[in-house]
């Protein structure tokens, strides 16, 4: 029987050398089933069985640790047949996914509508209980519906929590990433932030056609999708991603890997092909620690960022872990709470290095009415719910001038509910008056952020006549926005001016923390990037339109996408040099084509202005024989009418 097993692993020999870590798991797994039938016939061996015993369960345990180290298998889809380690399912509500395997490539078929809020449909060729440190790298030979109209057609990997194989639409999200080349809109990123959440996703290399390939990373909890037009040089699709499950702790259970296909077009099937499944063992080891204040005390919430790596944020006890690749990292503690110093470890493989810190306190304050800082005022339109009159005061801004006379306005507590004084369909406005506490003299140029405060239901907040940023319909949304240093008063009175518009139920900051909002300066290694991207040749936003920046070092990846003004901000950028492209589902090209721009730690960086220009539409010339532009005076014969059911006579008439 072992010359058996050993005679058939024996021809696995000639598999290319990339491959041997998942097929030396296969082999292993093989070996166990081989050491089980060994060890039912240890009874029947007369003799030295205390030997036989001996090896059958050294074998098993060897079969057994394999089990618990199981990365994904790699497949070069050889003969005619799907191999054994694979599965298929249907995801969601879409139905009718098969697939086939021919002389070296792999033919899923299926359908399924993109994720779109907390719904996702798709269909899978699965391996499941999957553990261990991978990637896994897959060629793209073509795309489920080259001639699809809108181009979002997928393929290509994808890394899951368990629960994906139960998911049916109707239950809540569960937690994924995939790495998947569309049909004419580049590379995408899409998953869930977190088990349950609403899915969130990014683009790349606009426009590249197959053959391409898509890889996805696993270390520890942290999802890695990158792509490559050769097979060769590999680029983020966007900055690694979490695992994570429902409460946002990092999901750390095995996985379920799969190739994936999505139609993007309901029950209409797409029928991508793909080929040549690598996976390989990616060594790591973990970083763990405690962060605390100069005080000892223990700081939470705070994120620990592996440059090139990953990252983590410490518990409620301030501590953090992570799992990396083998290597050397910079660590860059950043929080609210307190400056760090950046450190340098080494990763090695299978062992924990512990980093602890002790952060420099960064000043901070609440513009709360409890606090004493600041004195709120507040005023609402008298429109009477008149269209014209609503419309009219959308268009009033003029207490954003911090010169604006507010001391005919009512005093109002801050946080609070304001719905028995603001009416429904109504703009309003906040002010605060406050000046900037002692504490913050000596970091007059790092950048202060302000955030902790929600505005039921949309706010447009202003420092001293600049504006800060925007959200709509976000009743309940935290509010974080950056404050340039050069807009602060330092040394007189600063006005924060918020307009706000109530579309009913609560009004203003009615959910805000009872500290809220607040203030604090940025840390020193973290820097801030703003600009605008517009349509080339006006004013206008580039809407669809995604900034994608990487750092001189590529171990680093940020993205923006434009506001209703056409501006982005990127906060907490690690500080150094960075180049940017933008890509989206019909832009052709940017002026300047590439974005290059510094990035200093603890300061504001403006970069120029981005001019995105866009395919034009098509307009078919109309076809006579169907179309009408009901110019003349009677219905043209090729309209007939009539009455449907038991409704009384209808009738239909023609003019101008």
């Amino acid at each position: 029987m072992l010359a058996s097993f050993y005679s058939h692993h024996a021809r696995m020999a000639p598999w290319a050398p990339r491959r041997q870590t998942s097929r030396f798991l296969h082999a292993l797994r093989a070996l166990g089933s081989s050491a089980n039938a060994l060890c039912k016939e240890v009874p029947k061996v007369r003799g030295k069985t205390w030997f036989l015993s001996a090896l059958c369960v050294g074998l098993l345990l060897i079969a057994y640790a394999a089990a618990f180290a199981a990365i994904p298998q790699s497949d070069d889809f050889a003969g005619t047949t799907l191999k054994s380690f694979w599965k298929t399912m249907d995801v969601g509500q879409s139905d009718g996914g098969s697939v086939t395997v021919k002389d070296g490539k792999i033919y899923p078929i299926g359908s399924g509508a993109d994720l779109w809020g907390t719904t996702f449909q798709c269909f899978i060729v699965y391996q499941d209980n999957i553990t261990g440190n991978f990637r896994a790298t897959i060629e793209v030979d073509k795309t489920p519906i080259p001639d699809h109209s809108d181009g979002w057609s997928s393929t290509g990997l994808m890394i899951a929590s368990p629960s994906i194989l139960q998911y049916n639409d109707t239950q809540e999200l569960p937690a994924f990433w995939v790495a998947a080349l569309t049909n004419n809109n580049g590379f995408e990123m899409k998953g869930t932030p977190a088990a349950t959440a609403i899915g969130d996703s990014a683009t790349a290399a606009a426009g590249t056609k197959p053959p391409a390939w898509v890889r996805l990373e696993k270390i520890g909890s942290t999802i890695t999708g990158q792509y490559s037009t050769d097979g060769k040089t590999f680029a983020n699709i966007r900055s690694p991603m979490v695992l994570k499950n429902a409460d946002g702790s990092p999901y750390t259970g095995p996985v379920v890997f799969a190739i994936y296909v999505q139609s993007h077009d309901g029950d209409n099937m797409g029928d991508p092909i793909l080929s040549n499944l690598v996976v390989e063992e990616i060594p790591a080891g973990t970083v763990e620690g405690t962060i605390k204040d100069a005080s000892g005390k223990p700081i939470s919430g705070a994120v620990v960022n592996a440059v090139g790596g990953g990252s983590a944020t410490t518990d409620a006890n301030g501590k953090y872990s992570m799992m990396l690749k083998v290597g050397d990292y910079t660590l860059v503690p950043g929080s609210s709470a307190a400056d760090f110093q950046p450190v340098t470890v080494t990763v090695v493989k299978d062992q924990t290095v512990t980093k602890d810190f002790v952060g420099t306190p960064l000043p901070t304050f609440s513009l709360s009415t409890a606090a004493g800082i600041a004195k709120w005022k507040l005023f609402t339109y008298s429109d009477n719910g008149d269209a014209a009159m609503i419309a009219k005061d959308g268009t009033d801004f003029a207490a954003a001038d911090p010169a604006f006379n507010d001391t005919g306005w009512d005093d109002v507590d801050v946080p609070g509910d304001v719905a028995g004084t603001v009416g429904t369909n109504t703009y309003f406005w906040y002010r605060a008056h406050f000046r900037m506490p002692a504490a913050f003299s000596a970091l007059k140029d790092r950048p202060i952020t302000i955030t902790n405060f929600q505005i039921d239901d949309s706010d447009w907040t202003y420092l001293n006549g600049h504006l800060l940023g925007s959200m709509s319909w976000m009743w309940n949304t935290n509010r974080t926005y950056i404050i340039d240093p050069a807009w602060v008063n330092w040394d007189g009175d600063n006005v924060l001016a918020i307009k706000g518009y109530q579309g009913g139920g609560g009004a203003g900051m009615n959910v805000t923390a009872a500290d809220g909002p607040t203030m604090f300066a940025s840390s020193a290694y973290f820097g801030v990037l703003k600009g605008k991207m517009l349509i080339a040749g006006s004013s206008l936003p580039a809407e669809g339109a995604t900034l994608t920046l990487t750092s001189a070092d590529g171990k680093s990846t940020y993205t923006a996408t434009p506001d209703a003004q056409g501006g982005y901000q990127i906060t907490n950028m690690l500080g150094g040099s960075y180049s940017g492209t933008v890509a989206g589902r019909t832009v052709t090209g940017t002026s300047p084509t590439t974005l290059a721009v510094d990035v200093p730690g603890g300061k504001v960086t403006t970069a120029p202005d981005l001019q995105v220009s866009y395919a034009p539409f098509k307009i078919e010339k109309p076809d006579a024989a169907i179309s009408d532009d009901f110019s003349a005076s009677t219905l043209n014969a090729k309209w007939t009418a009539t009455d449907l059911g038991t409704t009384d006579a209808g009738d239909q008439s023609i003019s101008n």
